[in-house]
Order: C-alpha cells, then sequence, then structure tokens
C-alpha cells in the first residue's frame, strides 16, 4: 500500500491531475486543488463534479470496455472467442504490447494503459547505457558521437517492440477495467449517470498507470510527504 505517491513536484502532480480530469471529463477549480492533500480529497472533487447515482440501470463501464475490446480483438482474430479471463499474452503477438495496444486504440477509439519495459527491453537499454559509457571512458567527448544514436535506438526499439502488459494486467477482463478507467466519459452514458461504485477504482487505475504503481492507493495516501 501506497501512503505517499512517487511524485518529485517538477510537474508530475499536474500531469496525473490532468489525467484525471481527462479520464472523467471534468475540470477542477485551482483554489479546490490547492486544499486537495490526499487521494480520499481528490475523489470527494471528482464525486462532487461527476453525475453518478449508487442505483442505475447503465450499463458497468468495464462491460462496455470489455465489449469494445471484444470486438477489436475478434477482429484481429477470426473465430476466436474471446472472454474476460482470455490470457493477453496470448494476444499480443511478437511485436511487444505497445505496438498491439495501439491497434487497439485506433480500432476503438479508446485509450489504451502505458506499456512496460519488459525484460528483454530493460537489458537491450543497459547493454546500450554500457556500450555508451564504453565508448566516452575510450573516446573522450567523441564517444558522444555514436553513443548517443545507440541509446536513442535501444530506447526507440525496446519502448515499441519489446514491451511487456502492465502489471497486473494479464486477461483481456484486466485490460477491460483499466480502459474502462481511462475512459469514464467517453464510455458513460449521457443520459445515465455514472455508478457511484465505479469511480473509486476508475480513480485507482487511472493514479496507477499514470505513475507505474503495482501497489494499491487508499483514501488516505498524501500525495507528497508532510513538511517538517
Amino acid at each position: 500500500m501506497a501512503d505517499v505517491l512517487p511524485l518529485v513536484g517538477d510537474g508530475d502532480d499536474l500531469d496525473l491531475i490532468r489525467e484525471v480530469e481527462r479520464a472523467f471529463g471534468i475540470r477542477f477549480a485551482d483554489r479546490d486543488l490547492e486544499s486537495c492533500q490526499t487521494i480520499g480529497d481528490l475523489h470527494a472533487l471528482i464525486l462532487a463534479a461527476v453525475p453518478h447515482a449508487e442505483r442505475t440501470d447503465a450499463t458497468c463501464l468495464a462491460a462496455m470496455a470489455f465489449f469494445r475490446l471484444r470486438w477489436a480483438i475478434e477482429a484481429e482474430h477470426p473465430g476466436r472467442i474471446i472472454q474476460p479471463a482470455t490470457p493477453l499474452a496470448d494476444l499480443t503477438g511478437r511485436f511487444g504490447a505497445d505496438y498491439w495496444l495501439g491497434r487497439l486504440r485506433r480500432r476503438t477509439g479508446q485509450r489504451m494503459p502505458t506499456p512496460a519495459l519488459g525484460a528483454t527491453g530493460c537489458a537491450l537499454n543497459l547493454a546500450a547505457i554500457a556500450g555508451s559509457a564504453a565508448c566516452v571512458v575510450t573516446w573522450g567527448w567523441l564517444g558522444l558521437v555514436p553513443a548517443l544514436p545507440l541509446l536513442s535506438a535501444s530506447v526507440a526499439v525496446s519502448g515499441r517492440w519489446l514491451s511487456a502488459l502492465p502489471k497486473p494486467t494479464a486477461t483481456v477482463g484486466d485490460l477491460a477495467r483499466v480502459v474502462a478507467a481511462l475512459n469514464v466519459s467517453a464510455l458513460a452514458d449521457r443520459d445515465q449517470p455514472v455508478r457511484t461504485r465505479e469511480i473509486w477504482p476508475a480513480l485507482q487505475a487511472i493514479i496507477q498507470d499514470n505513475l507505474a504503481l503495482t501497489a494499491p492507493v487508499q483514501p488516505t495516501t498524501r500525495f507528497f510527504k508532510e513538511k517538517g
């Protein structure tokens, strides 16, 4: 459990707030954000800004996200039955999660979670860093000439072709829940309020995706450490 978010205060907190605003289709007033110290405070601001109801006949957001994902995935795998328990590892193919998620994004029009750097990608980047350091040690500043392109190529290749699905997203059902969180305003029916119980898990998923967190956040989780 995260007691404090891993924010450094260089604007990453504002980036996180903008992601939340984008997902829920809202905009917070600056004066409200000034008093926002915990994730529970942020949740309260969302409840005040987003129409919601505990009881509603609207289809749950995760189900709507699943239906769209299933359509997109079955278009790529004709004849295959896609269920919530279907493992994503069987679907991503050899081009990495980033490439696969990009195709889903284009087909569904929905935002997808941020892929993680896989083990092979990490190994490639470490090798590129070691090779770049060796170039600088051997040739001094002239070593930057081959080192910088090497690092750039490594980051590009590992990010696009060697990326992995973000943990703990292992099944199509897991992916649907994250996609639902990132696209609340796009999936919600304009004539039906969002279910109250869906707002908190959506907020958690947005934070975890934005900050690459695997630990759950709680209402008492703070944005920054208390001073003093």
